[in-house]
């Protein structure tokens, strides 16, 4: 019984995030606003449209347990949903990323999107939850990985930043964002960043 509160969970997950990035559009429409300036940015960016067409398909596996997560997942996968939403905080990166796979869905049509946890906000402890993240899931590529939470202060926040940034140009991920941002967070990275910003999530 415990997977099929997991699934009930999962669908009012997806309607609170979607509200949410509702909301980011409307309210942050001029701070995400793209600029190009690289080839690495073509990669990087997606646009308001994908973005909502990712949450729209998006099983969010918070508090899911590790035990419970592969079998949780592989049914949401196999139900129609395409992406993953977990993070290293949540304990599950790696049941969640095989129960993903396990559906047997092309991996091009799959969306797994991780998260640098809010005491790991620095250059080189972010650097390490990315190869981490890798190791754990078994997948040659995070689709998204994010900053958790604007912790770490502001050179904390600008280091790992690049750090993602220096993922992307090593093909270890391919798109980036930030998490739990608020508008003084965003106007700070948008003042420093070379790099587009993908999502900021609620």
């Amino acid at each position: 019984m415990c997977w099929i509160f997991s699934i009930i969970a999962l669908n009012v997950l997806h309607c609170l995030q979607l509200e949410c990035s509702r909301y980011a559009a409307r309210h942050h429409k001029k701070l995400i606003r793209h600029h190009i300036t690289s080839p690495v940015d073509r990669n990087v960016i997606i646009s308001t449209q994908i973005r909502n067409l990712i949450l729209t398909h998006l099983p969010g596996v918070y508090q899911t347990p590790e035990a419970v997560a592969e079998d949780v997942t592989h049914h949401a996968i196999a139900s129609g949903y395409r992406h993953v939403d977990s993070a290293t905080v949540y304990r599950n990166e790696a049941p969640s990323a095989t129960g993903m796979m396990k559906a047997g869905i092309p991996r091009e049509q799959l969306f797994y999107t991780s998260k640098i946890p809010p005491n790991k906000i620095n250059y080189k402890d972010a650097k390490a939850c990315v190869e981490e993240s890798l190791k754990k899931t078994q997948l040659k590529y995070i689709d998204l990985y994010l900053l958790h939470a604007p912790y770490g202060g502001k050179e904390g926040r600008l280091g790992a930043w690049r750090a993602l940034v220096e993922a992307v140009n090593e093909g270890k991920v391919r798109s980036i964002g930030v998490s739990n941002y608020g508008v003084h967070h965003l106007e700070e990275l948008d003042e420093w960043q070379k790099v587009g910003l993908s999502i900021d999530q609620c």
